[in-house]
């Protein structure tokens, strides 16, 4: 498997797709950089970053600095205890850089993985949703009323779910998908030296040290494939 050397990443999509879509008011990375320094340089940034992507799926390579993350803690409100850690959700800073870089793959290879999406599938696909999925499980419900017959339903809620993804399994998905080998390799590439720092009280602990949560801003690709 090696990327395709021919893949080129167009300005136009970086500052249409990526950076235009950008939140503000979200804080940035071990690097400082925030959404806001791309959208006000964008039509500069778009051609830089361009041509950066087009190099990242040339060589399949990501620099590991691209892949730090600061992890904080936030408190989940309302009258959760306070000293209680399970009370708190562990939210990674990373390279907006890199987030940038998963757009581009998703924007890339997104076509490829909903076409063989199941029709069932309740989100993630144009015109369903929670609202769509909510009214068939009501139907059901009134249907099986009408015909007196009995209706199984699994609600299931993982603690930390997208802590736990299997990316081993979620690379094989993709592949069993047909995602193309560039963006492939592009997607594996960022899971691998991934470090992080646990930022507490303005201070910085076990920095460098390999991160637990390895799923953070790729995770659309777990649920759209496991």
């Amino acid at each position: 498997m090696k990327p395709d050397e021919h893949v080129s990443v167009l300005p136009e999509i970086v500052a249409m797709k990526a950076i235009e879509s950008c939140p503000t008011g979200k804080a940035g990375g071990p690097d400082c950089i925030l959404y806001e320094h791309l959208n006000i340089a964008k039509e500069f940034m778009s051609n830089v970053l361009a041509n950066l992507y087009t190099h990242m799926f040339h060589t399949g390579y990501i620099p590991d600095r691209m892949k730090c993350g600061t992890i904080i803690t936030l408190h989940k409100g309302g009258k959760k205890r306070t000293e209680d850690p399970n009370n708190y959700s562990a939210i990674t800073l990373t390279s907006v850089i890199l987030k940038l870089f998963a757009t581009v793959i998703f924007e890339r290879s997104t076509h490829t993985i909903l076409a063989n999406l199941s029709p069932q599938q309740g989100g993630f696909q144009q015109n369903l949703g929670c609202i769509m999925t909510s009214f068939i499980l009501r139907e059901s419900i009134y249907f099986a009323s009408d015909y007196s017959s009995q209706v199984y339903v699994c609600f299931l809620d993982c603690i930390q779910a997208f802590d736990r993804v299997w990316t081993q399994g979620m690379f094989y998905k993709l592949l069993d998908n047909n995602i193309d080998d560039t963006s492939f390799i592009a997607i594996t590439e960022m899971y691998k030296n991934v470090t992080s720092s646990v930022k507490y009280k303005g201070f910085l602990y076990n920095e460098g040290q390999d991160r637990v949560v390895r799923v953070h801003h790729f995770c659309t690709y777990s649920t759209l494939t496991i």
